[in-house]
């Protein structure tokens, strides 16, 4: 078994440094010791697909802080994972930031802002609603951080992965109907 580490903010050039050192990776099970203060949310979407391709030769152990991007790939990769007890989670609204400066006013601006970061992480909102409070959930929706321990990360997993497996079935599905429409 092979022992790597990930511990830096997500960037794309880190991210794609640790998937070749990954790819030449001879051992068939491999432990990714992972932290981070988060960071780039496409670099974030690369390491998730990395990770999903490779799920069954990977454990992911999430320690210390695992922060805003960083929360988003521990949450929705496959893979196995094994939680030290120092972790803890953050999250807040993530998002794309757009120019807004030629179009609008700068209280328009922050409205608009805050409207497209609401609409993109309604999905992540919807996901931890069994797992945070009305009142974190306001705070997070009013763009403040919101911090888990050990115990609600945990519960977070076994809630993501729950929806993951659910996903996978229905593509699973949909690919199999596609399938016998074609024969």
């Amino acid at each position: 078994m092979a022992v790597h580490f990930y511990e830096k903010e997500i960037a794309s050039k880190d991210v794609i440094d640790l998937i070749s050192i990954l790819d030449k990776e001879e051992d068939d099970y491999i432990d990714l010791y992972f932290c981070s203060p988060g960071g780039c949310s496409s670099a974030a979407i690369m390491l998730i697909d990395y990770l999903n391709q490779h799920y069954e030769s990977i454990i992911l152990v999430p320690h210390f802080q695992i922060a805003s991007a960083a929360f988003l790939v521990v949450m929705r990769t496959r893979c196995k994972k094994r939680f030290l007890p120092d972790v803890f989670g953050m999250i807040h609204l993530i998002g794309l930031e757009i120019d807004t400066r030629d179009m609008m006013d700068k209280a328009s601006q922050d409205s608009f802002q805050h409207e497209l970061l609401i609409k993109e992480n309604k999905e992540l909102l919807n996901e931890l609603k069994d797992v945070l409070t009305e009142q974190e959930l306001k705070s997070v929706e009013n763009g403040k951080d919101v911090y888990l321990d050990y115990d609600r990360m945990l519960k977070s997993n076994k809630i993501y992965q729950k929806r993951l497996n659910n996903q996978k079935q229905v593509n699973e599905k949909s690919i199999r109907s596609k399938n016998k429409v074609k024969s």
